[in-house]
Parts: structure tokens; C-alpha cells; sequence
């Protein structure tokens, strides 16, 4: 590809420079990490490589499901090295700064038809919440969309949002300036937000030969286990003061969309007065874990006062079908000297927390969800509340972390087991 590049640069001094992005743009991005692999690809669908300097881009900006395979061969087109794929088409820009040099072609912007600006999505629209807005453009982003976008390049590569969310042809859609969102809800959950294939479009309507090419057999054929991927991070979700009959339920459906497993750290009372939630929490493969009975301060107690509310929470938790696991959460974190050996001679390990959004103090589901996933690190144990009060703001926040956690390639396990 060097030798295409040269060609490129030289034909490119006569050349307009490429669209550089809006004052004040970042070129940071949040992909995922491109591991070593081949330096060239074949893929046998379509007939064609995929090689070099667009490989890396690709397989590092989404692969398969964000750009399909290639329809075309590298070639030379109005002073650029392009190449087609099914639902994108990439160009090299060589005077551009080195990070936008590999861009995608504004195939979102040149889709919108007269009819299509004409529909409410495109209108200018203010800020809403929660999600991402572009004054640049006018436009929210939001949601799963968020996400798709943020995990594959964001800016870098998708451009703004020229529309807000609308549903076309029965599918939640949103346009930018190099691509469109679709999302496919039956599909599976990497399949499920996919570009429509405009690569494919511009490339009859440009005249592009699609002719196969020969397999050299020394070239791979793709495959994913093409490249070594990292191991998957962990993240412990973990929830205080409950069950409780309004807000455990809706956590737990949050959960099992998306086949999460997390900690509850229970109150013996309310465990005695919701048996159905803990059983819930034993079938689907939750940990059930010892907050107290009755949400004292542990701190200062004696000995026989301590294990009156561990064994008292273990015996409610038993009666109502539970398995209580060795995982001891002392209310408030509150502990003095002798806390831990306390729960070591009832059998009990202390889990604290190192990610606390504070969602008791109910600032926001917004705040509570940034709050989580900007400090979520591989191995985060994070505290939230599933009673206690009112935690409508916990279970809408949940809702965005596990979207945004899901995204960045966290899997959601729990802890005790």
C-alpha cells in the first residue's frame, strides 16, 4: 500500500484538501484495540483484499458490522486511494493531518433526498437529556446510538448527527455526515445497530468494477480469530438496602437483558417480608450477599450484637429459598477494629466498593450514569441502591451504564460465588 500512498501524495498537491472537522473537534476516539494480525485479507463472499493501512483502520473502527466486506479493489479515484465496502466507502487523504488522513465518505450527508430534510428529524432540535448534543449541528445522540458511535471512533469516524432518532421503513434510524444508524432489534446483540448498504449503492452508481479477484492462497481468508483479542473486562455491579418489591424487579429485568450478573447485598427484614425477589435473585444467578438486618451501623457493636444481624440475615434469606453467599457489606461501609475479624469467625469476607456514584443522594440518572462509567476500570466493584427510597433514578441510570459498559466490551459478573 506505501507505493499507493506515494501515488497518491503526488496527485493529491493539485488536489482539494479533504474536509477537516468543525472548529474545536477532538480526534480522540474510543475503539476498540487493534491487536497484531495479518497485513493483508481475503474475502472470499466478494472476492477481494483488504490490506495495509485500510485493514487496520478497519478491523479497529468496527470490522464486519460496521463497514460489511469490500465490494472493490484499492484503486485511484479524483487524486485519492479508495476502496468500497457494503455500507461504507474509505478514502485516503494524504494532506490531511495524520488521525483524519483515513476517512469515511459522506455517504449520511449526501443520502438525505429533498423529501428526507423535509421530515421533522432533520429540524433544528434542543438539548435533551440524557444524551450527547451537537451544537454544531443541532442534534441529540442518544441511547444505544450513543454507544455504537462512541465505541467505533465517534467523530473520527461517523461525523456529526445531522437528524435526531426517527423510524423509517419500520427501523429506528439516524443520519450523519459519513454515516446512517439502523437499528435491527431482532437481531443478535453485535448485529443489532447496522449502517444500510450505501457502500454498495455508491459503488453501481459510480461505475465501480465489482469484478471478483483471484484467491493467491498464501493471502488468509478472513476470520475474526484472525487477530487476538484482549480478554474481556469485568465490572461488579453491586446493590445495597433491598429487595424491594417496586424497584429490585426492574433492576433484575435490566440485568437479564443483557445476561448480567450482579451482587445484591440484602436486608434480612426485607428479605423475610419479599421471599419471591430472592428466589428471583437465586434463579437467574445472582449473588446474594449479607447487608445486616436491619441497616445498623456495625461500628462499636460487640460480638453477640454483630452476629444477632449476620445470622438473623442468613436465617430470612434461607427461609425465603435463598443461598446466602460469604460476602458480609457492613451498612454506611462503617467498621472499627474489630469488624473484620467479626465477619471472619461467622464465615464472612468484607466487600466495600471502589466506584460510588452516590445515587442515595438521587442527583440525576444522568450524573449517577456518567459517574459510573467514567470511573469503571477492569475489576471496578460499584455500589448502587436498590431500596432504601425512592431509586427511580437508579433504575433509569442503570439502564444507560448498561448500555455504555456493554459497549466497551465489560461482561457484568458477580461476586461470592
Amino acid at each position: 500500500m506505501i507505493a499507493r500512498i506515494l501515488l497518491a501524495t503526488l496527485i493529491a498537491i493539485t488536489a482539494v484538501l479533504a474536509p477537516l472537522p468543525m472548529t474545536g473537534e477532538s480526534s480522540d476516539v474510543s475503539a476498540q484495540q487493534f491487536a497484531p494480525g495479518p497485513e493483508a485479507v481475503y474475502f472470499s463472499p466478494t472476492g477481494h483484499y483488504l490490506e495495509g493501512d485500510f485493514l487496520e483502520f478497519w478491523w479497529k473502527y468496527g470490522g464486519m458490522p460496521v463497514f460489511g466486506y469490500p465490494v472493490s479493489p484499492e484503486f485511484e479515484q479524483d487524486g485519492m486511494t479508495v476502496q468500497y465496502f457494503e455500507r461504507a466507502v474509505l478514502e485516503y487523504h494524504p494532506d490531511n493531518p495524520q488521525e483524519w488522513q483515513i476517512l469515511l465518505r459522506r455517504l449520511g450527508a449526501e443520502a438525505r433526498t429533498d423529501e428526507l430534510r423535509q421530515h421533522p428529524a432533520f429540524a433544528p432540535h434542543q438539548k435533551a437529556e440524557p444524551g450527547l448534543f451537537f451544537p454544531e449541528t443541532e442534534h441529540n445522540l442518544r441511547f444505544g446510538f450513543r454507544d455504537h458511535w462512541e465505541k467505533n471512533g465517534g467523530i473520527r469516524i461517523f461525523g456529526y448527527p445531522l437528524s435526531e432518532e426517527f423510524n423509517q421503513d419500520g427501523l429506528t434510524v439516524q443520519f450523519f455526515e459519513r454515516a446512517i444508524f439502523e437499528f435491527h432489534a431482532d437481531n443478535p446483540p453485535e448485529w443489532r445497530i447496522l449502517q444500510p448498504l450505501i457502500g454498495s449503492q455508491a459503488a453501481r452508481e459510480d461505475g465501480v468494477d465489482r469484478s471478483p479477484q483471484e484467491w493467491d492462497e498464501e493471502t488468509p481468508e478472513y476470520h475474526p480469530n484472525l487477530w487476538r483479542q484482549p480478554p474481556p473486562r469485568v465490572v461488579y455491579l453491586t446493590f445495597d438496602d433491598g429487595p424491594h418489591p417496586t424497584w429490585t424487579p426492574q433492576i433484575l429485568d435490566i440485568l437479564a437483558q443483557y445476561d448480567a450478573d450482579a451482587t445484591f447485598f440484602v436486608l434480612g427484614e426485607l428479605a423475610r417480608m419479599n421471599p419471591g425477589l430472592i428466589q428471583r435473585m437465586q434463579r437467574e444467578g445472582h449473588s446474594i450477599a449479607n447487608h445486616s438486618y436491619n441497616h445498623p451501623s456495625m461500628a462499636g457493636m460487640s460480638f453477640s450484637q454483630f452476629q444477632w444481624q449476620v445470622q438473623a440475615t442468613e436465617n430470612a434469606v434461607r427461609n425465603a429459598g435463598g443461598q446466602m453467599a460469604p460476602c458480609l457489606r457492613p451498612p454506611y461501609g462503617a467498621m472499627d477494629g474489630n469488624t473484620r475479624s467479626f465477619a471472619a469467625a461467622l464465615g464472612y469476607n468484607i466487600v466495600l466498593w471502589d466506584v460510588d456514584p452516590q445515587d442515595w443522594r438521587q442527583p440525576g440518572a444522568n450524573v449517577i450514569a456518567d459517574r459510573v462509567v467514567n470511573n469503571t476500570r477492569n475489576g471496578s466493584v460499584v455500589l448502587l441502591h436498590d431500596g432504601g427510597a425512592n431509586r427511580a433514578q437508579t433504575v433509569t441510570a442503570l439502564r444507560s451504564i448498561m448500555q455504555r459498559l456493554d459497549s466497551q466490551g465489560y461482561v457484568f459478573q458477580a461476586m461470592c460465588q
